[in-house]
């Protein structure tokens, strides 16, 4: 043999080429990967785009789709909710009460088959439930949206309200109505400190049923299933200096609430306005006009 020939053995040979193949498997299996994953991110840029050029556009019609219709109630069986509660200030001023309840996108109508006011709002008017937490057996939270209507003339309504209800002992109950937190930097409201704790609740005196859409509660009383407290078939009014919340009485017999002028111990609560809140403030210019102009 040659002095400058190299002999290779057998073995090495077969241990060169089982490694080439390896690394060329190995080649093949990363290629693999990078395509798996450049076809995964060029799925996702094109989910991403799709999202953002038609999302918007499919929600805006769904928007519109869901735009509710305002209905005027018929006058027998939908509640007639006063859309003008300063209405005196109103005359006083000489302003066009017809007018007026139009520029508040409400219903305006006459006539002797409609008992109460004139004016009177949308009886599809107000807020849905979208989410609803029980948190415990004496806690719930609600979270609505304001339903795709007109305005109200506040013309400052808030979209988002939470709504919290706390059986807080057996005979005590407390319903909180704010706007929902965090939301477009709404500042939060100051509120009234309240250091009431709750206890351990065995007998409850009472409890509540609500209704989806739109959103309304009811307070039931457990041992004679008695409605106590009803804003269903009422708007909920929520902005950010007006606030209305609605409730139907459970008897016609009421006396002695705020301070008024009245012939009789007796109430009318027929579509009559009485002040609350006006102690030994009572309004002076007439019987029922408690909405003064100063």
């Amino acid at each position: 043999m040659d002095e400058h020939q190299i002999e290779i053995e057998p073995h090495e040979t077969e241990q060169n080429l089982l490694q080439n193949k390896t690394k060329i498997v190995d080649a093949k299996k990363l290629r693999q990967k990078n395509f798996i994953f450049l076809g995964l991110a060029i799925f996702v840029f094109i989910v991403v785009v799709f999202l953002a050029i038609f999302l918007p556009l499919y929600l805006t019609k769904s928007r519109e789709e869901r735009k509710i219709t305002p209905q005027c109630p018929d006058g027998k069986f939908q509640p007639r909710i006063d859309c003008l509660p300063d209405k005196n200030s109103l005359l006083s001023s000489g302003q066009n009460l017809e007018s007026v309840c139009q520029q508040r996108k409400c219903c305006w109508s006459l006539g002797a088959e409609f008992a109460g006011p004139n004016c009177v709002f949308h009886y599809n008017y107000g807020f849905r439930n979208f989410k609803t937490k029980q948190w415990s057996y004496s806690l719930q939270w609600f979270e609505l949206s304001r339903l795709n209507s007109p305005a109200s003339f506040a013309q400052s309504d808030i979209v988002y309200l939470e709504v919290k209800v706390e059986m807080q002992t057996d005979q005590r109950l407390r319903i909180k109505i704010l706007p929902r937190r965090n939301f477009k930097n709404l500042r939060h409201r100051w509120e009234v400190p309240s250091e009431a704790k709750g206890e351990n609740i065995q007998n409850p005196l009472y409890r509540i049923e609500y209704t989806e859409f739109p959103f309304g509660f009811q307070v039931i009383r457990n041992a004679t299933d008695q409605v106590i407290f009803d804003t269903n078939e009422s708007p909920l009014v929520f902005s950010n200096q007006f606030l209305q919340i609605t409730t139907k009485l459970s008897s016609h017999y009421v006396f002695g609430i705020g301070e008024n002028n009245k012939q009789n111990f007796l109430h009318d609560m027929n579509f009559k306005s009485w002040p609350l809140f006006a102690s030994q403030n009572h309004p002076y210019n007439s019987m029922q006009k408690n909405f003064i102009k100063f």
